[in-house]
């Protein structure tokens, strides 16, 4: 990197962009010390360092507090001891005020107290979703402009859980994957140990779970037996069940009884069966019932039994197997197409990295981090150090690496920090949970954790004293002058409430209403889980249907015996349809990695099968933009897959509109087709057979109805011969 020998021609060759700020990656090999000796470099060389201090995003009142907090955290002296100490640079904002409707306080403290963190991390996300209720109602904010940060992902249940009891629609992204669910693994698990009760993990797992509650000494006894010899856990439970506890040994024999009524059926009823009827014989749905915040987990329950009635698919393995394929996926990639346009999305500051929300929410604010030092240390100057111990005495030389490792991870908390809080335009919220210290020197303190205690050694929450937990959300007066700043303090969720269930049926009403209440004196039954019987009366056309499964019904079907080039054609017509959707073409920029999301999401696990979908999703697209009908819908007033529900002369329909729009004052309906067609000829055969022209013509009667006047309709048909062909309906 050195730049003093280069010769004076040479010298502002090298451009070099980046905030130092900013580096977050530590945990990949990043070193932020690279990039400060870069600048050194360039300096010595008589090169200029130019500081990019405008920022497009907040404005100028919510930065000028942001600068003030920051600039305490992150310090404004550079140590040249600690290179990997960033010091702080304030901003400047082009935006000199918010948007309409924005108020003040722009930085707002949202705090949870309780007995343990658990306690107080629920009361923090209890009160945080009342706040964004109020926000939404009060100033504007739309669910799709608020992002809950978080500095790991450890802990996005507890406000997932806030966020649906109050009703506001949120998507988690690169979150815990719906199949390593606690539920949807229980559930995995029992069809592995029906399918094979010789699996003695998968039955133990299946015998302590809530499907059957066995204690984990009757598991104990069931695998070791009375003389403290191992035995097959299916034996056992087969053998004599003296040895358990009674209750214990009911269990068991109901556990015995059911898996092997239920092993009778495996490969000769489907999985969608099997899995129904294990949920009624062990009441799994009502045990969730009654745990706390069990209506998330009920209704993962319902979307996978509605997975496997979707799959069709007969034998266990496979549908484990492909289940296991997807897990993979979503591992290796955390990759799923978001389209958050109405939600509240959460993710971790990294994913967040680039991206900016109006409203910003740094959640679990107290969230320690960090953990226990790593048992290998390699420096540059000293070479790799091994945390070897002999009683309680540790080399000095690691002892001293570990001080600097623990000193260059702090470093970067604090610009984890500066990232999450810079990725707000309006409004900042910054949501934690606390404890009352009840010691007797000092008591009422606020004892604070992570970013949280960064934060309040700033703002003076180590000064606030309260005398008792409060009862109702309280603000604090605190001992700040950087800024408007405003600080409330919430009870327990228990405490809150009665408050809270306020809050959520106002919001509940707002979208639509809560259902039905069921009255007093009528038990709900044990079974919570649908019937695997659809409702016939409402006719649904097939996009409806896809749009409604989550996954696709043909998903089941991909994963390949032989790689095809471009992947299955109704992959590559999910692919231009979601193009199609968000208008978005091969011309525009980051077009393959707006579809690749799409392609994982519809079950290409091959590299080369992702590739191929791709580039034939953008061959049909590029060619439709080289038709005279693109240039017309791209001028004109457009709405994207619509959704109707009418009731016509044959009873109730619904479907989805791929695209109305109006030009010179009529609507037009176009319907687009990605089927592979060599001629016309075999056009017009494929438009007979699939019954493109009655489906069409559903579309006109409902939108007709919905809009008083009759709209013309194009089938669009983009791959007729590598041809776009248009047929109007009659």
């Amino acid at each position: 990197y050195a730049l003093t020998g280069f010769p004076k021609s040479q010298v502002g060759s090298l451009f070099v962009v980046g905030d130092a700020k900013q580096s977050i990656y530590r945990f990949r090999g990043a070193d932020v010390t690279v990039f400060r000796r870069v600048q050194t470099d360039v300096a010595a060389a008589d090169g200029r360092h130019i500081d990019l201090d405008l920022t497009f995003r907040p404005h100028k009142p919510l930065l000028a507090v942001t600068n003030a907090l920051l600039q305490s955290i992150l310090g404004a002296q550079d140590d040249p001891t600690h290179p990997y100490d960033v010091p702080f640079a304030p901003l400047r904002a082009y935006r000199p005020s918010p948007a309409e409707g924005i108020r003040q306080p722009f930085i707002e403290l949202h705090l949870g107290v309780g007995g343990d963190a658990d306690e107080g991390r629920r009361a923090a996300a209890v009160g945080l979703a009342r706040r964004l209720v109020e926000l939404h109602e009060s100033e504007g904010l739309e669910w799709g402009q608020i992002a809950l940060l978080f500095r790991a992902s450890t802990h996005f249940d507890d406000y997932e859980d806030a966020l649906e009891r109050v009703g506001i629609p949120f998507v988690t992204v690169a979150g815990r994957g719906f199949y390593d669910r606690p539920e949807v693994r229980d559930l995995l698990n029992a069809l592995s140990a029906i399918a094979a009760p010789d699996d003695d993990l998968a039955l133990a797992g299946l015998l302590r779970s809530p499907a059957f509650g066995l204690t984990d000494a009757a598991l104990y006894l069931l695998r070791w037996g009375p003389n403290g010899e191992r035995r097959p856990m299916w034996t056992a439970l087969n053998g004599d069940l003296a040895i358990l506890d009674p209750t214990d040994a009911a269990r068991a024999e109901r556990a015995r009884e059911t898996i092997a009524d239920l092993h009778e059926l495996v490969g000769r009823a489907p999985v969608a069966e099997i899995l129904k009827r294990f949920l009624d014989a062990t009441y799994y749905c009502a045990a969730l019932r009654l745990a706390p915040g069990g209506e998330r987990p009920r209704r993962n329950v319902d979307k996978l039994l509605a997975d496997a009635h979707r799959s069709g698919l007969v034998s266990v393995g496979e549908f484990l197997e492909y289940v296991g394929a997807l897990r993979d996926v979503a591992a290796r990639e955390s990759e799923a197409p978001v389209e958050a346009g109405g939600a509240v999305q959460l993710m971790t500051v990294h994913k967040a990295k680039g991206l900016e929300f109006p409203l910003v929410v740094i959640a679990d604010a107290a969230h320690g981090g960090g953990g226990a030092g790593p048992a290998t240390l390699v420096e540059a100057e000293l070479g790799v150090l091994l945390d070897v111990r002999q009683d309680e005495a540790r080399p000095a030389m690691y002892q001293l690496a570990a001080l600097r490792h623990l000193a260059m991870e702090e470093a970067e908390d604090k610009r984890l920090l500066y990232v999450a809080a810079t990725r707000a335009r309006e409004k900042l919220l910054v949501s934690g949970h606390v404890k009352l210290s009840t010691a007797r020197a000092d008591p009422g303190r606020l004892l604070l954790k992570g970013w949280l205690a960064r934060l309040g050694e700033v703002v003076g929450l180590g000064e606030v004293r309260l005398p008792e937990t409060p009862a109702a959300p309280q603000p604090l007066d605190l001992n700040w002058d950087g800024g408007p700043l405003a600080c409330t303090l919430y009870p327990p969720p228990e405490e809150l409430a009665a408050d809270f269930e306020s809050v959520a049926s106002e919001v509940q009403a707002a979208m639509g209403g809560p259902p039905a209440a069921v009255p007093a004196d009528v038990s709900l039954p044990p079974d919570l889980v649908a019937s695997l019987a659809f409702a016939t009366h409402d006719e649904a056309d097939d996009k409806t249907r896809d749009r409604e499964s989550d996954p696709p019904p043909r998903v089941w079907r991909v994963v390949p015996q032989a790689v095809r080039p471009t992947g299955p054609a109704w992959v590559v017509g999910t692919l231009v349809h979601a193009a199609l959707r968000r208008w978005r073409f091969p011309d525009g920029e980051g077009f393959e990695a707006f579809l690749r999301p799409y392609a994982l999401e519809a079950g290409l696990t091959d590299a080369a099968e992702i590739a191929g979908a791709i580039a034939e999703a953008r061959r049909l697209l590029a060619r439709f933009q080289a038709h005279p009908l693109y240039t017309e819908m791209a001028t004109a007033e457009r709405y994207h897959e619509v959704p109707y529900s009418v009731t016509l002369d044959d009873g109730p329909r619904s479907g989805i509109v791929d695209l109305l729009y109006r030009t010179d004052g009529r609507w037009t309906i176009a319907e687009f087709k990605t089927d592979h067609l060599k001629d016309e000829a075999e056009m017009r055969a494929r438009i007979r057979e699939e019954k493109y022209d009655e489906q069409v013509r559903g579309y006109v009667e409902a939108v007709t109805q919905q809009l008083g006047e009759q709209p013309r309709a194009l089938l669009v048909f983009l791959n007729v011969g590598r041809q776009v062909h248009i047929v109007p309906h009659d």
